[in-house]
């Protein structure tokens, strides 16, 4: 191998101090945190303490108005049962009105007319007459 020269070496040497003298100061980083603000954090802590209170009272009028329709329900079964009862009671009373009606237009066929009751009795009068003679 052959050894470097006198003004090869110094050359490498006059590079070397150029890198050296390239060499820059360290670049100072200030990092800086940023934690949130403490009023914020309150503002924030409110908040979620007021949506939780709307979110209690909210499931509370879900619970009365579950309530509510439990009881409609109930009594709705009960109108059901009433109107249930009530067609069975109509239908009970048109066959005893069709009965009825037939009763009666039977009477009527049987029944003597005013004219007919006053032939009956002119015909008993005559009747008595001759009964007394």
């Amino acid at each position: 191998m052959d050894q470097p020269t006198r003004d090869e070496h110094e050359e490498l040497k006059e590079r070397v101090k150029k890198l050296e003298e390239q060499h820059t100061e360290p670049i100072q980083i200030t990092v800086e945190r940023k934690y949130p603000d403490r009023d914020l954090l309150q503002n924030l802590s409110r908040n979620q303490d007021e949506h939780a209170k709307l979110l209690i009272a909210h499931s509370r009028g879900i619970n009365t108005l579950q309530a509510s329709i439990d009881h409609l329900t109930t009594d709705m079964n009960g109108a059901r049962a009433d109107i249930i009862s009530i067609k069975a009671t109509q239908s009970d009373q048109g066959e005893l009105l069709r009965e009825h009606g037939q009763a009666l237009a039977e009477i009527k066929a049987t029944m003597a007319t005013k004219e007919e009751i006053a032939e009956i009795k002119a015909t008993q009068d005559k009747i008595l007459q001759l009964l007394q003679k």
